[in-house]
C-alpha cells in the first residue's frame, strides 16, 4: 500500500510494509486501540512514529474534538449536493478534498450509513452487488433539516465571521 504524505512544500508517496500496512487499515478504522494490538510485532517507538506519521498524512493531524466538529460540517456538505443531484462515495470523497477535507473511506461510508438511517438519504437505484456504487439523494425529511440548517448556519456565520450581535 502507498500512502501520500504532505510537508508544507511537498508531496510524496511512500510504501508501507505489511506490518505498516495493518497498522494503516487500522487507523483507517479509527480504532486507534486495535492499530497497536495488532502492531505487536514492532517496536513501540516505531509504532509510535508510525501512528503519528500516518494519521497526519491520513487524518491530517486533526484532534478528535476537531474531527467531531467537522462531521457536522461534513454532513450538511453531503445534504447540499444531495439536494442537487445524485451523490455516491467516491465522488463525495473526492468533491470533499477539493475543499481541503480529506477524508478515508472508513469516515464517510458509517457517515453516510447514518445519514440514510437518520432518514435525512435515501438511496436512488438498486446496486447490482455489494461493492456496487450506491448513488444517494436528499430525502424530504432531509430536505427540511438542510432548509432548517441553512438559516442556523447563515446566523452563526453573521455572528462569528461578520461579528454581527444577534437581535
Amino acid at each position: 500500500m502507498w500512502v501520500t504524505e504532505k510537508t508544507p512544500s511537498t508531496e510524496s508517496l511512500t510504501r508501507l510494509t505489511e506490518p505498516e500496512n495493518a497498522l494503516h487499515r487500522e487507523l483507517l478504522r479509527g480504532t486507534l486501540e486495535s492499530a497497536f494490538a495488532s502492531s505487536r510485532s514492532m517496536g513501540d517507538t516505531m509504532v509510535l512514529l508510525l501512528v503519528l506519521r500516518l494519521s497526519s498524512t491520513t487524518f491530517g493531524m486533526m484532534t478528535p474534538a476537531d474531527r467531531e466538529i467537522r462531521l457536522g460540517l461534513w454532513k450538511l456538505h453531503i445534504l447540499h449536493h444531495a439536494e442537487a443531484r445524485e451523490v455516491w462515495g467516491t465522488w463525495l470523497l473526492e468533491e470533499l478534498a477539493e475543499h481541503g477535507h480529506r477524508l478515508s473511506p472508513g469516515t464517510l461510508y458509517p457517515a453516510i450509513a447514518r445519514m440514510e438511517k437518520n432518514g435525512w438519504l435515501a438511496r436512488t437505484g438498486d446496486a447490482a452487488h455489494d461493492r456496487a456504487r450506491k448513488t444517494f439523494r436528499i430525502t424530504p425529511v432531509g430536505r427540511r433539516l438542510l432548509r432548517s440548517l441553512r438559516r442556523d448556519l447563515t446566523e452563526l456565520y453573521e455572528e462569528l465571521v461578520l461579528g454581527k450581535e444577534p437581535r
